[in-house]
């Protein structure tokens, strides 16, 4: 798997979704109160609608993506949605705090889809495994320096800024992993172009 591009798109993918969601479950309520100037309980809430919007994706997703085939247009919504959300809590944080919010927790959006094209991208049930735990294991390795990252980045600057701009930053990976995995090669595919027959 440390080889084949679709593999390494998907586990890159995985850790987008896994950073922002993980990140703002640490620290968003603290965001929002210290840049947007909401109330402890109103912070809260806001965190409690950025979980929420993660729940009608993941009955959604999984079935335009294994039904309908529609994967790079779902890429570009999730960095845009990222994006949006982190440039709006960055200059706007107090005007509609509520859709910077909803925004950036649409980016976690690639969860599920992720966990379907896993299955979608493979031909056996063995290569099925493999690519999901290489998938999970690089992705989730990634993602748990996160938000003790950001922690000290904001102790070190005094500021949610650096913070918040990393967090737009990595919604854009989406981007170039969607164009990876947009391409429906199969990873045993990729695997014979590199190694001969399986």
């Amino acid at each position: 798997m440390w080889r084949l591009p679709t593999a390494w798109a998907l586990a890159i993918t995985f850790f987008v979704s896994s950073s922002i969601a993980y990140t703002c479950f640490a620290w968003l309520p603290t965001i929002l109160i210290d840049v947007a100037g909401v109330s402890a309980r109103d912070a809260g809430l806001l965190l409690s609608l950025f979980a929420l919007i993660g729940f009608p994706a993941s009955l959604l997703m999984p079935a335009l993506v294994a039904r309908r085939g529609i994967v790079m247009p779902l890429f570009v919504i999730a960095a845009a949605t990222g994006v949006v959300g982190a440039a709006g809590l960055l200059f706007l944080p107090t005007v509609a705090t509520w859709l910077w919010v909803a925004l950036l927790g649409s980016t976690p959006l690639l969860f599920p889809i992720v966990l379907t094209l896993v299955g979608l991208r493979t031909r056996r049930h063995q290569t099925t495994v493999a690519l999901s735990a290489f998938t999970q294991s690089v992705g989730y390795a990634i993602t748990m320096l996160m938000p003790l990252g950001v922690g000290l980045l904001h102790d070190a600057t005094d500021s949610w800024t650096a913070p918040i701009v990393i967090l737009g930053a990595i919604a854009l990976l989406a981007l170039p992993t969607g164009l990876v995995i947009a391409r429906r090669r199969k990873i045993e595919d990729e695997w014979e172009l590199r190694h001969g027959a399986w």
